[in-house]
């Protein structure tokens, strides 16, 4: 048996369970040492809490001291723990436990000792190994050098990163091979684990692909995890039967400058017909930055003697593999990762809702992220918008900024980068408006509608405008519950610059023209008036008699815009309008095609 607290509804989030001790009296020495076990297992647990509640001369008056706070998803495992207490008052030692985010957020403890005297000496840590393995040539490799992603033997030899994670289960005959779980081997909600090696870092871009088997009645969950210390984060869910198919999964690992590992985990359901498999696993775009003699033109050259593009400074990421690209990031306005509040943004009033500011999932299931884009754990706070009861289709979140400075005419070097997860089957849209007041029109400068996928997206917006200007971020909820929209990383490149003038008021109200009536059952108006089915729109006919309907149809030399085309990218690998030469030398045109000219 044990202690626990059970987060399940109606409990919500901050709420607080305490256990406390019988009193303990004054002893010589004044040095006890509290000997306890607990267990963490949860992608929304709390925080536990270890307190003393001191008595002093007057015992009406006793006083908290908090001696450790131990929080996040530490698996499903017991772990040890020891709490030296020194205290030269009476005291009483309370156990304190705060509900999560969620219902997966339980936690317990058990095996309590409390004996006179110091605790006893931590076990030291292992010194490196600094010959772990041994390459071809006879170098050694220390192990902390080892599965980092790095060929360090040389080329041709890749002896320190074999065995590293990439695995097909195969065994050199033409039988396949998968790894499963035997459902009729287990009870019901048991759990297996699997576990990779010590991996020792990752690039900001890693990504762990593999395919996953769930087919059957009975079939239970598949986690995938990426544990750092003793802090497991999830970033894989499924559940449920899936179809007598392999489907390929990805984890999105991300940057991790120090050890982690990755672990699948399958629960077990409730019968027998409920086998999971995992095959072909492999590690995509884990690797570093090359380093190089010199960079190319516009590169940004990092401390550790890599290249990266410069628009991906001051961007919350490690995109240089030694954090030199996220340093004297002084002169990016509006930058925030959320994790102690709001920064320089503020909530609005002219909206329905506020942004949450949340860490590791949100409360419904089956929508928005399980960790933070700035530490890639559940630890790291993000901003989002809950689409749960009582939001409706159609209520909206606002957030902004300062008032910026004005740029000239078709300068577009002010931009917001930040990073977004929409994920749900019934997400609305997330719009990025620019506004030269306060109750003064709006112009949409960005949007994104629907389902991208369970990771975070980056995204990069021009702000131009003429006037001094503010940014709105703004989230539409969908048609459902599930549909939470999530803003992580904020930041402006350092063109953006703070307005300090007197501050723009609206203008007055004015009559609105009398507008000319809509078309009946939706369809298309023409410029000149008269309506048309929308089948007759880009038909490649002039159905209006204007030309109107064929306008944006296809056909575009992008000088004066997307013509209606637009990206639809996921990820850093995207379409971008641009003219003249491209950031990098020696690829790309330096010309465009219908102008022949760089301008």
């Amino acid at each position: 048996r044990y202690m626990y607290i059970e987060t399940s509804s109606p409990r919500v989030k901050g709420e607080t369970a305490r256990l406390v001790s019988d009193r303990f009296k004054i002893a010589d020495g004044h040095n006890w040492c509290l000997k306890f076990w607990y267990h963490m297992y949860g992608n929304s647990v709390g925080a536990l809490k270890v307190k003393l509640k001191m008595y002093p001369f007057n015992p009406s008056k006793p006083y908290y001291n908090t001696l450790r706070t131990t929080q996040y998803n530490r698996g499903d495992s017991w772990y040890f723990d020891q709490v030296r207490i020194n205290s030269a008052d009476d005291f009483e030692i309370v156990f304190e436990a705060s509900v999560g985010t969620s219902y997966d957020a339980d936690i317990a403890i058990d095996d309590i000792d409390v004996t006179k005297g110091y605790c006893p000496s931590p076990t030291p840590t292992p010194t490196p190994n600094a010959c772990a393995v041994k390459c071809k040539s006879g170098k050694c490799v220390s192990s902390t050098n080892m599965c980092d992603f790095v060929n360090d033997c040389g080329v041709g030899d890749n002896t320190d990163e074999q065995n590293c994670g990439d695995c097909t289960f195969e065994t050199g005959t033409a039988l396949g091979h998968y790894m499963y779980v035997e459902a009729s081997q287990g009870d019901s909600w048991d759990l297996a684990r699997f576990e990779s090696t010590w991996l020792q870092q990752s690039a900001s871009t890693c990504v762990v692909s593999f395919w996953y088997h769930m087919f059957g009645s009975g079939i239970g969950t598949l986690y995938g995890y990426v544990k750092v210390g003793q802090t497991y984060t999830r970033l894989f869910e499924e559940w449920g039967n899936k179809g007598n198919k392999w489907i390929q999964g990805k984890l999105y690992v991300g940057r991790h400058s120090g050890p982690f590992k990755v672990i699948f985990e399958a629960e077990r359901s409730y019968n027998v017909f409920g086998d999971i498999a995992i095959d072909d696993v492999s590690f995509e775009n884990c690797t570093l930055p090359p380093i190089v003699s010199s960079c190319k033109r516009g590169q940004h050259r990092c401390a550790r003697g890599s290249c990266i593009d410069p628009r991906r400074l001051c961007d919350y990421t490690d995109d240089c593999g030694d954090n030199s690209d996220e340093v004297n990031c002084y002169s990016y306005n509006y930058r925030c990762s959320f994790e102690r509040s709001l920064c320089q943004w503020n909530q609005l009033s002219d909206d329905d809702f506020d942004w949450t500011r949340n860490q590791g999932s949100t409360a419904s299931y089956g929508t928005g992220p399980m960790f933070d884009h700035t530490l890639g754990t559940s630890a790291g706070s993000y901003l989002y918008a809950e689409a749960s009861w009582p939001r409706k289709k159609g209520d909206k979140a606002r957030l902004a900024s300062g008032f910026l400075s004005a740029l000239p005419q078709g300068d577009t070097s002010c931009k917001l980068r930040f990073y977004f997860h929409m994920f749900g089957p019934d997400i609305g849209s997330l719009n990025v408006y620019t506004r030269p007041c306060n109750g003064c029109a709006e112009t949409l400068v960005y949007t994104r509608s629907g389902n991208v996928g369970n990771f975070w997206d980056r995204a990069e917006v021009s702000l131009p405008s003429t006037v001094p200007f503010q940014v709105v971020i703004e989230s539409v909820r969908g048609s459902s519950y599930q549909g939470d929209i999530s803003i992580d990383d904020l930041s402006m490149t350092q063109y953006c610059r703070s307005y300090n003038g007197p501050i723009p008021t609206a203008p007055p109200p004015t009559t609105a023209a009398p507008t000319v009536p809509a078309c009946p059952g939706f369809r298309f108006k023409c410029s000149n008036g008269p309506c048309i089915d929308w089948g007759y729109v880009c038909d490649y006919r002039d159905d209006c008699g204007d030309g109107s309907d064929e306008v944006n149809c296809g056909p575009c030399n992008f000088e004066s815009g997307l013509c209606n085309w637009k990206d639809n990218s996921v990820g850093r690998y995207q379409w971008s309008r641009n003219k003249g030469s491209t950031v990098a030398t020696g690829t790309g045109p330096s010309i465009d095609h219908t102008c022949g000219n760089a301008s």
